[in-house]
This record gives structure tokens, C-alpha cells and sequence, in this order.
């Protein structure tokens, strides 16, 4: 299941946990840390206390391949000189 599946949007600027009701701005980073219990990302990020323990790990799995493509996007091309 994917992760977009535990949010609804609320408006033009918000997203609504589906688990446990979280309404929150940003973007979906923050939703992530806040499914995975990780409040590393950002001060204001609420974990959410009903996740269970599969979601979590999606959630990590999420973060993890976001950081593997972001890392992937900044690495400095290498010429063939």
C-alpha cells in the first residue's frame, strides 16, 4: 500500500492524517516523519501515535528511497575527458 494512502487533502494547502486525524501544512515529507514517529525532520512535526508498526516501516522505506534519489540528483556529474 502506498504511503499517500494514509492522507487526504483538506483544502488547497493542508493534509489530514487518515490514521489519526493530524491536520497538517507542508509538504509530504513532513507527513512521512510524522507516520514514521520521527520528529527529526522538523520541530513541528506531531508523531502519530496511532501508526502501527508496519506503517512505520513503510514510512521509513519512504524516507529512505526520497533520500537515495535526492543523494542520486546531487551528485556532481562526472565528464568522460
Amino acid at each position: 500500500m502506498p504511503i499517500f494512502c494514509f492522507f487526504c487533502a483538506v483544502g488547497l494547502n493542508y493534509i489530514s492524517c487518515n490514521l489519526c486525524g493530524t491536520k497538517m501544512s507542508g509538504v509530504v515529507t513532513r507527513l512521512k516523519y510524522h507516520l514514521a514517529r520521527l520528529s527529526a525532520y522538523d520541530a513541528d512535526v506531531m508523531p502519530c501515535m496511532v501508526s502501527s508498526a508496519e506503517v512505520i516501516q513503510k514510512a521509513h522505506e519512504a524516507i529512505a528511497e526520497q533520500d537515495r534519489k535526492k543523494a542520486a540528483r546531487e551528485r556532481p556529474m562526472v565528464s568522460d575527458r
